[in-house]
């Protein structure tokens, strides 16, 4: 059998490969096809909405959407330090008169998922009901959810004509 020897040149290209190789970013291959943290999607869709609520137009909506969102914000900085019971319950309320204050003003395509997300909220003051507090991961991907949703009414025109409030 023979053998071949690796010319200088040859050993020089194979090193460069596995050194470029090596170089690589480690965390993108052990993360790829995982999806990301639910705090990692409440980031995303929070910097999403700020850019959005400082440029719309709907002016008609924007003030409100600001009130959801800080109530969405103080219910789930409450859920991370703990709180739970009739405080948690107290905001769960505020949160669904506030989104139900929005009925009528959302467009005709956003309707179907605001009701998913009321549904949800309904959920949420359910099992607050009885557990006296509610999972603080699944409620900052609601609230993650929320925002993204916030922020994509924010970017489409206001319903018009005379069921605009039906």
């Amino acid at each position: 059998m023979k053998t071949i020897a690796l010319s200088p040149i040859r050993f020089l290209i194979i090193a460069l490969v596995c050194f470029s190789l090596s170089s690589c970013d480690v965390d993108y291959w052990w993360s790829r096809g995982k999806p990301p943290t639910s705090e990692k999607l409440l980031n995303l869709s929070q910097s999403k909405f700020d850019a959005i609520v400082s440029s719309t137009s709907r002016n008609e909506v924007k003030a409100d959407f600001i009130k959801l969102q800080k109530l969405l914000a103080d219910t789930h900085s409450g859920l991370k330090q703990g709180v739970a019971g009739d405080k948690l319950k107290s905001n769960l309320v505020a949160l669904t008169e506030a989104m139900y204050s929005l009925e009528g003003r959302i467009s005709w395509g956003s309707r179907a998922p605001y009701g998913e997300l009321l549904g949800q909220l309904r959920g949420f003051e359910n099992i607050a009901q009885i557990n006296g507090t509610v999972d603080t991961n699944v409620f900052t991907l609601y609230t993650a959810r929320v925002y993204f949703f916030l922020s994509d009414e924010l970017a489409v025109p206001a319903p018009v004509g005379p069921l605009a409030t039906y």
